[in-house]
């Protein structure tokens, strides 16, 4: 199905163990391997500048799904950061 979602997120010092630190979310996953970029400017909160929250991340990938979006399988690869 190409309906599946997920969450992804990055937990910093600035971010409580609530679920509410930044995520990015990605709809239309279907079964093929696709490349997803983020930019990183999306995973920083409120007024913070990015690359200074970004400083001290503890949590450096994580998949999150919501209460409204079901668990699934996933995989990921080659995840990493790029400028």
């Amino acid at each position: 199905s190409s309906d599946l979602t997920v969450a992804v997120g990055i937990k910093t010092q600035y971010d409580q163990d609530d679920g509410q630190e930044p995520k990015y979310v990605i709809t239309n996953l279907t079964r093929e391997w696709r490349k997803v970029q983020i930019p990183l400017s999306v995973l920083s909160r409120g007024n913070l500048v990015w690359n200074e929250y970004l400083k001290n991340i503890y949590v450096v990938f994580e998949l999150v799904f919501e209460p409204d979006i079901p668990a699934e399988t996933l995989y990921f690869r080659n995840v990493r950061y790029e400028k």
